[in-house]
């Protein structure tokens, strides 16, 4: 715990704190906490549901059980147990800090994150990936 946290959360606030992008936003989250802290404890339990929200709940959800359900259909088997399972898009990437960003700005950190790791990922414009997804269910094979 640090002095950033106050008397109403002091787990949050080292929380918080733990966070990578935290220093960069401390003089702002606490000018909030200060000065309206209904709109700090809304925030905190939006940052509560999003990580509550399965990510295959989101149309990339069933994009990928799509894709899975297609790949066991051809007798094929992914060499992983699956893309996501049970994983939230909050367990990988903090939503509240880039809800703010730009679209440019959110590739950059999501590549920056992503090139450290063995592994494939793609940053696809919402247009793009709207146009994969109308084309996969009407061309699912």
């Amino acid at each position: 715990g640090g002095p950033a946290g106050g008397a109403d959360g002091s787990g949050v606030g080292a929380e918080l704190e733990a966070n990578p992008f935290y220093d960069r936003y401390r003089d702002k989250i606490q000018q909030l906490r200060r000065s309206d802290p209904a709109a700090f404890e809304s925030r905190l339990e939006k940052r509560i549901e999003f990580r509550k929200q399965p990510v295959g709940h989101s149309r990339q959800g069933d994009f990928i059980k799509c894709v899975e359900q297609k790949t066991d259909a051809l007798g094929k088997h992914p060499v992983s147990r699956g893309f996501t399972k049970g994983k939230t898009l909050s367990s990988i990437f903090n939503i509240e800090m880039v809800k703010d960003k730009t679209a440019e700005e959110v590739r950059q950190i999501w590549q920056q994150y992503f090139a450290a790791k063995d592994t494939v990922y793609a940053v696809i414009p919402k247009e793009k990936f709207d146009l994969i997804w109308s084309r996969a269910q009407s061309c699912p094979t």
